[in-house]
């Protein structure tokens, strides 16, 4: 059994304001250190299509 994602600081739903203001959907995201966390999934289905955990 897989384990639960964890997100240490908080969920992509609390910082989507912000990296929105900072982050375009078409820039290249390097997610380091991503563990299990979701937040690389939720930005994917959000349109930030260009990540590498």
């Amino acid at each position: 059994r897989d384990p639960e994602p964890f997100d240490w600081y908080q969920r992509y739903s609390g910082l989507k304001g912000l990296l929105k203001q900072h982050i375009r959907k078409s820039d290249s995201i390097l997610m380091a250190g991503c563990g299990n966390s979701s937040m690389s999934e939720d930005m994917y289905e959000d349109g930030f299509t260009h990540i590498t955990n």
